[in-house]
């Protein structure tokens, strides 16, 4: 904020203040400048934006706001000005600039800097979500809510000479339990050890009828039959949805690793699964119906990440649960030789790596907190 006095003679300050309203009420500011106002979507930052208007007693006072879009329906404070902007005359042939009633707005969708070559807007456009993109190059407003993972970045990781395992394989597993009308759905992951990429082993899925629920006894016997033909690491569930499965299954000795599915978890959830497919860490064998449930599933954007969810309920995303709990598993340990996922009828076997119970889920809290899970293209 730049504060200068009524007096033109007199020096001027520059002045940056706390997001603070109380405090920034009863200023008398020449100028007041607002940075990426598309941030201010809390009651509190909208009264720091109504208490830092310009007051009448200084002559010639005013508002400067550099910003680019924001998401509809959250960014409200700089979306009701971009609204009045647009409803106001259009006052330059050349750019893209709109002025009325005190208000003068310029807003464009090209890029005009030097570095907005094709090349980098190729990248950009290769490492950031669609709209993300959008938002961040093209200054469109965008919702927070918008498809997790696109069809063509599916299908560019899928291996169509890979087919799941039969047995022998060192697997994570997760484990999406439907309640009533929902699927249940088991999925596992391995490492490939040549390229130290995560392959998709195996899954299953169950779907209710009308009159036939998923049966909880056919979710068990299938986790003791993985148990049986692979080498399991660790199984991750939510305890409120598999609260009873996970009881009967320590009864014979399977443990399993308990992942609520909260706000912080799902965030990372979502960004597991996101950056390994962007990446191209996860390499999938061809199916339908996994395929189906990826694609189903709705990205929203939140301080933290984006965090995977259903977006429609007709439509189904139980195996993309599992396969991203599977996946936060597995990269506890990214640099470990454990792949024994069977490939054009050859296994490599290796050792034996098990989830420790008791520091498992602060493994992976410690890694996230550190970056260490996202060493490349880093958010």
């Amino acid at each position: 904020m730049t504060n200068n006095t009524s007096n033109p003679a007199s020096p001027a300050t520059i002045k940056a203040i706390a997001s603070d309203y109380k405090g920034a009420a009863g200023g008398r500011q020449r100028l007041t400048i607002f940075d990426e106002l598309w941030a201010y979507d809390l009651e509190r930052m909208t009264r720091l934006f109504e208490e830092l208007r310009p007051p009448p007693t200084e002559q010639g006072a005013y508002i400067f706001i550099v910003s680019y879009a924001g998401f509809a329906g959250e960014s409200t404070v700089l979306e009701k000005l971009y609204q009045r902007g647009l409803k106001a005359k259009k006052i330059s042939r050349r750019y893209e600039v709109h002025a009325d009633s005190g208000l003068c707005m310029f807003w464009s969708h090209r890029g005009r800097m030097p570095w907005h070559t094709k090349k980098y807007f190729d990248n950009e456009r290769a490492d950031l979500r669609p709209n993300q993109f959008l938002r961040l190059h093209r200054n469109q407003w965008v919702s927070a809510e918008s498809q997790f993972i696109a069809p063509e970045d599916w299908d560019a990781i899928v291996d169509p000479t890979l087919s799941p395992s039969l047995q022998g394989s060192s697997v994570f597993v997760g484990v999406d339990l439907g309640v009533k009308s929902d699927s249940s759905a088991v999925v596992a992951v391995g490492w490939r050890r040549p390229t130290k990429q995560l392959v998709t082993a195996f899954h299953r899925i169950w779907r209710p009828t009308k009159n036939s629920p998923v049966m909880l006894d056919e979710v068990k016997l299938y986790i003791r039959e993985i148990h049986r033909l692979h080498r399991v690491n660790g199984v991750f569930a939510d305890p409120s949805q598999c609260f009873l499965l996970i009881q009967q299954l320590q009864q014979i000795g399977i443990k399993v690793q308990e992942f609520p599915q909260t706000v912080s978890n799902t965030t990372k959830m979502g960004e597991t699964l996101f950056s390994l497919v962007r990446d191209k860490n996860l390499i999938a064998y061809k199916s339908p119906e996994l395929r189906e449930h990826v694609l189903n599933a709705v990205g929203i954007e939140t301080a933290s990440g984006v965090r995977m969810v259903k977006g429609k309920t007709s439509k189904k995303i139980d195996a993309a649960i599992a396969l991203s709990m599977a996946c936060v598993a597995a990269v506890q340990v990214p640099v470990l030789d454990t792949s024994q996922i069977i490939l054009c009828g050859e296994r490599t076997m290796s050792r034996n790596f098990g989830l420790d119970d008791d520091e498992g889920g602060s493994a992976i809290n410690r890694m996230w907190d550190s970056g260490e899970l996202f060493r490349k293209n880093r958010w």
